[in-house]
């Protein structure tokens, strides 16, 4: 029993971010679909393809804004990243 591997607080606290972070963005999805569906008036299929289309979109986005931060720097990327976020 004394084999057990110590983890530093950096470690859980990663986790426990990365824990959080996926809480907020299956959220996301539960508030949109429901606010399009009971406040917009759309129905349950329309308000999943909205909802499953700017999913795809955010899971797609990575590989063309990765090539595009590659092309114009780090510095400039964050920037950007920074200044959209605002």
């Amino acid at each position: 029993m004394g084999d057990e591997p110590k983890y530093t607080r950096a470690f859980w606290t990663a986790n426990m971010v990365e824990l959080l972070e996926r809480a907020a963005w299956y959220g996301v999805f539960i508030a949109i679909t429901l606010y399009l569906s009971r406040i917009l008036g759309f129905t349950d299929i329309e308000a999943a393809m909205v909802s499953g289309t700017f999913s795809a979109g955010l899971y797609f986005l990575p590989t063309f804004s990765g090539a595009y931060a590659d092309r114009i720097g780090f510095r400039r990327a964050l920037l950007l990243a920074f200044g959209l976020l605002t």
